[in-house]
């Protein structure tokens, strides 16, 4: 079980701080820093007497790159971004199928159209050739 005591919040003193200008503010009423109207954090208890600026909270170790993971973040790609990729892959994949038949019926009909052009000039030639010997034998 737990045995820290509990703290009643509505009877100890509260203080709102804001992070971006260390603006102390006692009487919690606004929800904004009356100096820079930042939104106040509001802390209940003794808070600290000078509020850390947000640059200060930046140069930790914790926040830097190189720092240690936090707990339960993993340098492995999670699974929503593997399912993505995977996803990716294969709409990729049947586009190139898809660009592939295309080429292959494309083909198909430029060698049917040259096939019949050439029936069709072949038929021709034979036609004015036998029209030239039925008209020479005459």
């Amino acid at each position: 079980m737990n045995a820290e005591p509990r703290t009643d919040t509505s009877r100890t003193p509260r203080k709102a701080i804001c992070y971006r200008c260390s603006c102390v503010v006692t009487q919690v009423d606004a929800s904004r820093c009356p100096a820079c109207s930042f939104p106040l954090i509001q802390e209940a208890g003794r808070g600290p007497e000078v509020a850390p600026t947000v640059d200060s909270l930046f140069q930790r170790v914790s926040v830097r790159v190189g720092a240690p993971p936090l707990p339960g973040v993993h340098e492995s790609p999670r699974k929503a971004q593997l399912l993505m990729e995977a996803r990716r892959r294969r709409v990729q994949r049947a586009r190139t199928m898809e660009r592939v038949e295309r080429a292959r019926t494309d083909a198909r009909a430029r060698r049917k159209s040259a096939a019949t052009t050439w029936a069709f000039v072949s038929a021709l030639a034979a036609g004015l050739v036998a029209a030239f010997w039925v008209t020479a034998a005459l």
